[in-house]
């Protein structure tokens, strides 16, 4: 079973809402792992638009919705790679709530520790160039060397921060970024591998 994700708008984790079993609704056999064809979670916002569409097929249904609350129809159209436990290219693409709205307050404090240390080096400059000042450029410069590592903490930090996870619609295998850019990554190198043989053949 896939984990709660709402098929219009991609919301993850907790939250409140509820599944739908669509027309084309089929359960799984006994002790089968995996997740049922047209069973769909929705969060409160779209939920009772949702139930209002439950006699059509959960595709139809997600397409109507999606351009109903104008989010996009389809998805991403990058290559992707395969999926390490079912081998199947069939990902969705999830963000995870509140990850974003963290990720750029930590890029918004990398970037103002960068206008700082700008804004330190020219004042630095400044008073390197007044003979009663030339002390201060000593002060400017022991900033500079605790801005600077600042800065590539923040930014190291805001890498490090999951914003999104990938999920297989196959078997409900689900990847943080760092695995599936990893296993893209993986993949064109395996193909780039395999053009560089053939050319040399």
């Amino acid at each position: 079973m896939k984990p709660a994700i709402c098929a219009v708008c991609g919301k993850f984790g907790s939250f409140e809402g509820d599944s739908i079993e669509f027309a084309d609704y089929k359960p799984l056999p006994k002790d089968f792992d995996g997740h049922p064809e047209g069973f769909e979670c929705f969060c409160n916002d779209h939920l009772e638009a949702a139930r209002a569409l439950a006699h059509l097929p959960s595709r139809e249904a997600i397409t109507l919705l999606r351009g109903q609350f104008d989010y996009p129809l389809d998805g991403p159209r990058e290559p992707e790679p395969h999926c390490p436990q079912c081998s199947q290219r069939n990902w969705s693409h999830h963000d995870l709530a509140g990850q974003n709205e963290l990720r750029g307050k930590v890029s918004w404090i990398a970037g103002r520790i960068a206008w700082i240390g700008y804004g330190v080096f020219l004042v630095g400059v400044l008073f390197f160039n007044l003979p009663w000042f030339q002390i201060y450029t000593l002060i400017c410069l022991g900033a500079l060397i605790a801005i600077i590592p600042a800065y590539f903490l923040a930014k190291r930090l805001e890498s490090a921060i999951e914003s999104q996870i990938h999920l297989c619609k196959s078997c409900g295998y689900v990847a943080n970024g760092s695995q599936y850019a990893g296993a893209l990554q993986q993949e064109e190198d395996g193909r780039a591998h395999t053009s560089n043989a053939t050319i040399m053949t």
